[in-house]
């Protein structure tokens, strides 16, 4: 895990254009080799957001997969739509930043969005795990199959953590949705569901 991290950290800044990374150490967790009884740490009632809006995004009711993770979708209302690079149009614009103007960007390659909001939960201390197909996801489907999602292994910071991607959901104009996965911090989400 603390390679992925360190992996992570050295990604997101290159290609935000950035020389600098912060980390966050990692929360305590069991035995990552048993997956079956080691779940996020904290309670799930300590998600107040479900079914409200912050900075015009609905953030729903948590969908619970395998393992004990969860899935939080957060669906904007500004007019971009998020897609993973292989599904970017032919000679779209790579938007690697929050887009000046209306017509710039109407899609946005994910990758970018979410090592934004990486930075943001890195700068609130919130540890996160990496972002991806989210939990429930199909790995074979598109955009919306994957339930893509940031991920974090603590509810006492899950309402935060929606409030941050809420916030960069609407500095984005970002339309579609995306997810907030609560889960285990080294078991991750096994390749099928």
């Amino acid at each position: 895990m603390k390679q992925a991290m360190l992996l992570f950290c050295a990604l997101v800044p290159l290609s935000m254009g950035l020389t600098s990374c912060r980390t966050v150490a990692p929360p305590p967790v069991g035995d990552e080799d048993d997956c079956e009884w080691v779940k996020p740490e904290g309670d799930p009632s300590a998600f107040t957001l479900a079914g409200s809006e912050s900075d015009g995004v609905s953030i729903a009711a948590p969908l619970e997969c395998k393992w004990g993770s969860q899935y939080i979708e957060l669906r904007g209302s500004g007019t971009r739509q998020l897609m993973l690079a292989q599904e970017m149009p032919e000679g779209a614009e790579k938007c690697r930043q929050p887009p000046k103007g209306p017509d710039k960007c109407p899609q946005i390659q994910v990758d970018f969005f979410v090592a934004s909001v990486w930075h943001k939960l890195s700068d609130a201390g919130i540890y996160t795990l990496g972002a991806g197909r989210g939990p429930c996801g199909d790995v074979e489907g598109d955009y919306d199959a994957w339930n893509y999602s940031v991920g974090i292994s603590d509810w006492s910071r899950a309402d935060e953590a929606a409030q941050i991607v809420a916030a960069e959901m609407a500095r984005w104009g970002i339309g579609n949705q995306v997810g907030l996965a609560v889960r285990n911090a080294f078991c991750g989400t096994p390749a099928t569901e």
